[in-house]
């Protein structure tokens, strides 16, 4: 689902889903009637596209932290 486009009511309900498609294959965006309104994008390409030093620090040059945070986002997430 690269480059997939979601409806807001979808998103809401399939967000871990989406969460990790974007981590995964690429930026995923949220629509509300069918008008594109943000773009989910995983921070190690944010800090990629942005070429932003600050950015790669905020996201953890090390993608062992990344993989934690990211665990515990999920984990947050899921309850």
């Amino acid at each position: 689902m690269q480059g997939a486009i979601w409806q807001i009511e979808e998103a809401q309900t399939h967000l871990l889903e989406l969460i990790d498609l974007a981590v995964s294959t690429g930026p995923q965006t949220i629509a509300r009637d069918d008008q594109a309104m943000v773009t989910v994008v995983a921070t190690m390409e944010w800090a990629r596209i942005s070429d932003d030093k600050a950015a790669l620090k905020t996201a953890g040059a090390d993608h062992h932290k990344f993989d934690l945070r990211y665990a515990q986002m999920r984990s947050f997430l899921c309850g």
